[in-house]
């Protein structure tokens, strides 16, 4: 295969990669079910496509000019660093591959889109009913395929294992934890900086893992294109004395091709297990965009620590760490994500459980009228 390189040359451009400086992390724009929201100058809730994927809603007109004013933002961030993103990684909702495909357009040619089933939507009665819901996001391959014969670097293969039901908040939670440590191990190992576009949770749950120069913070809402982006301290100036780079491979173990170092991304490298989490995350600069926070106790370092260092341990065995049973109880990630509120951090969530709660009443109307979209 003349296309795939040889792993002294793959590890020949590793060496040569400049260290990852920056990730963020956030939620996807406006969602063209939420109330009042409008597409292309109508109401998506009384559209054929509603109906056939009710929880999968497009972004609003609003929301694709807020995703292309996200993607400015943290495209912009970085540049002004002289930093390069080179991956962004999206929830299989629509709404988030479309903000995702955004910040791709903004962060230039060579950025990568993949998709991370484990990034999806809380998967419980929390966010969509007390009904199991038989269908939930469309066919993302075709969508990858797309936005790929539109210019874009997307992966079409997903990677990621999704969420059962019913899966609870407070396991969603843990999830999204897990994911965005993994990645954050990984794209330092691997010399990659990213950005992850999900839900209001996760956006709450990664930045319970990091701190901000007034402390340890927990967020109490994330607004639509609610963000975090982190900027390595050595970027801005220069870091203590006392504070170590995190330990990386001294190669990478990848067999020479691009999917293989991609692999390696959502996979994890392996890394020693004695990493101090909190160390390393007095490395980096914080700035949120649209998340309200509140001061957390010092006390929580412990558990941040615990976290970082078990989820670096799972990295060796990636397999059996992501198919841990939903209900299975892990102290250190308890820890962390304790002080989060108790209901999901979207607070347009009741706009839209009200929104679809509509849409029964609007077909119930719609099909004795001539006009209807579904006759």
């Amino acid at each position: 295969m003349g296309s795939e390189l040889s792993a002294e040359r793959h590890v020949e451009i590793w060496e040569k990669r400049p260290l990852a400086r920056f990730f963020a992390v956030a939620r996807h724009a406006e969602r063209a079910d939420d109330m009042d929201a409008l597409l292309q100058g109508g109401n998506w809730s009384l559209t054929q496509d509603s109906w056939t994927w009710p929880l999968d809603p497009p972004l609003s007109d609003a929301g694709r000019e807020g995703a292309k004013q996200l993607g400015m933002r943290i495209a912009s961030s970085a540049r002004e660093s002289r930093i390069a993103i080179h991956v962004v990684l999206s929830s299989p909702f629509l709404r988030c591959i479309q903000t995702a495909v955004a910040i791709c357009q903004e962060a230039g040619p060579k950025c990568r889109l993949l998709v991370d089933n484990s990034l999806g939507e809380v998967f419980g009665p929390s966010v969509m009913g007390d009904t199991e819901p038989s269908v939930t996001t469309r066919d993302v391959a075709e969508i990858l395929q797309q936005q790929k014969d539109l210019g874009i670097r997307a992966t079409v293969e997903v990677t990621g294992i999704a969420p059962e039901w019913p899966e609870s908040l407070r396991r969603a939670r843990e999830r999204f934890a897990e994911r965005f440590l993994q990645y954050v191990i990984s794209g330092q190992s691997l010399r990659r900086n990213f950005v992850i576009v999900s839900h209001a949770d996760c956006v709450g749950a990664a930045l319970s893992c990091m701190r901000s120069s007034t402390g340890w913070l927990a967020a109490r809402s994330v607004q639509y294109a609610g963000h975090f982006t982190a900027i390595h301290r050595d970027v801005l100036t220069t870091i203590p004395s006392d504070i170590e780079e995190l330990p990386v491979p001294d190669s990478p173990t990848a067999q020479g091709n691009e999917t293989d170092n991609l692999r390696m991304l959502t996979e994890g490298p392996e890394l020693p297990d004695s990493i101090g989490w909190e160390a390393f995350v007095k490395k980096w600069h914080i700035e949120t965009v649209g998340v309200k926070t509140s001061a957390r106790r010092s006390t929580f370092r412990h558990g941040a620590t615990q976290a970082f260092a078990a989820v670096a341990e799972g990295t060796r065995r990636l397999t059996q760490h992501l198919n841990l049973a939903a209900k299975e109880e892990k102290p250190h990630l308890v820890k962390l994500l304790e002080s989060l509120p108790k209901d999901p951090l979207g607070k347009e969530v009741e706009d839209v459980r009200r929104s679809i709660s509509l849409k029964t009443l609007r077909r119930f109307g719609s099909m004795t009228s001539q006009e209807s979209p579904w006759t």
